[in-house]
């Protein structure tokens, strides 16, 4: 899909046709969508922190593009400070940052799979009980 989005690009520069526009950001707009819908839980604010240093990159690329030093400099910012965030999060919850952007993938399959092994009988008491 990012190959096709790369030659609607090409194709995009060569023929100036505007229908080509819309082709890319139909297909941006659906990668966007798909990358983002299997995430969830506790992996969310991490998620959150990734796209705004995206659109750090994306303000700094403008940035570029303008001959804008201020823009390059506050996009680098913003894009640096949510890619550093987004590595302490995963840090805390020790897991890698690609196992929190591919984790909801096959979700359902390894939920089914952790009850089965997981199951644990419960005893009765409290706590004084256990420590006597």
């Amino acid at each position: 899909m990012v190959l096709g989005i790369i030659a609607l690009i090409a194709k995009f520069c060569i023929d100036q046709n505007p229908e080509y526009f819309w082709m890319i950001v139909a297909a941006s707009f659906l990668i966007g969508v798909l990358l983002i819908v299997p995430i969830g839980g506790a992996d969310m604010p991490v998620i959150v922190s990734m796209l705004n240093s995206y659109s750090g990159w994306a303000a700094a690329g403008i940035g570029f593009t303008l001959s804008n030093n201020l823009l390059i400099i506050t996009g680098a910012l913003v894009g640096s400070s949510g890619a550093i965030l987004s590595y302490i999060m995963c840090k805390g919850m020790n897991r890698s940052f690609l196992n929190v952007l591919l984790g909801g993938f096959g979700g359902e399959q390894a939920a089914s799979e952790g009850g089965a092994k997981d199951d644990r009988v419960a005893k009765q008491g409290n706590a004084a009980m256990l420590h006597s």
